[in-house]
């Protein structure tokens, strides 16, 4: 079975199908698509990545892709067990990409000056040429050409509210809560499911790749303990870009320390 996966490597889209072909362990190849010329998948006809090829057949989008896979290997336990199970999973994959997305998008965008953020986008752009070249334009411009990109303003649009970042990120970490409850997985399961791996794949990705922004489980522990049960399952480069950009391996998820919640100390 020749699973072949197209994508722009720092695609929070397509860490969200990287993550879910490392934990089903699914042998797989990466081909890195141009940005400027997205000739890869001019067979989509078509310019969004990601895009999946099993044999003859291919898909688009990531939550459809995810899906697939979760059939194709068998997992169809990942998807849900009955109704109202099958309707949280996927209000939880609804979410991932309405809110804890764009929030992604947000934190490399603003403050629009800051040298954090342009060092942070500057490391996205090497990434991303090293998959497939780019020209030292584009790579000094990276800045101001990802928060300008039509896909990412609309979605900022929708996603803001015009609140300012700090509160952004409070309210997107409260849903996220909200949505954990009481279980140790989303949606109050006891066991993984295909939401959990997406979700974690929007929060993994960044931190992974070394970006510099404050994290949405600072000081969250019910959070923190979710994503090392995640990170337990998971091979220690998940994404689609080389280990060599990887800034943070994944057993440092395991490290990352957690509260003592009756005595507000850390242990």
């Amino acid at each position: 079975m020749d699973i072949v996966l197209f994508v722009y490597p720092t695609s929070p889209f397509v860490a969200k199908v990287s993550v879910v072909l490392a934990y089903l362990r699914l042998d797989h190849s990466f081909v890195a698509v141009s940005p400027i010329d997205p000739h890869e998948i001019g067979f989509t006809r078509q310019r969004q990545v990601p895009v999946l090829s099993i044999g003859g057949n291919w898909r688009t989008g990531s939550s459809d892709i995810g899906r697939w896979l979760a059939r194709v290997a068998g997992r169809e336990d990942l998807l849900g067990n009955g109704d109202a199970d099958v309707s949280a999973i996927n209000e939880v994959d609804h979410w991932v990409d309405a809110a804890l997305i764009p929030l992604l998008f947000d934190q490399i965008s603003r403050p629009a000056l800051s040298f954090s953020r342009m060092r942070d986008c500057w490391r996205l752009a090497r990434i991303v040429h090293q998959a497939s070249p780019l020209p030292v334009w584009a790579r000094a411009a990276w800045p101001f050409i990802v928060p300008r990109a039509p896909f990412v303003s609309s979605m900022l649009a929708q996603s803001r509210n015009s609140q300012s970042l700090s509160r952004h990120e409070q309210r997107v970490a409260e849903e996220f809560e909200d949505r954990l409850g009481y279980g140790p997985f989303l949606t109050e399961r006891d066991a993984i499911s295909i939401a959990d791996l997406f979700a974690f794949a929007a929060m993994a990705a960044p931190f992974l790749m070394g970006i510099s922004r404050p994290w949405l489980f600072d000081g969250k522990p019910k959070i923190r303990r979710w994503m090392q049960r995640l990170a337990s399952v998971l091979p220690s480069n998940p994404l689609p870009c080389h280990d060599k950009f990887v800034a943070r391996r994944m057993d440092e998820i395991h490290l990352l320390e957690i509260p003592d919640q009756s005595t507000g100390m850390w242990k």
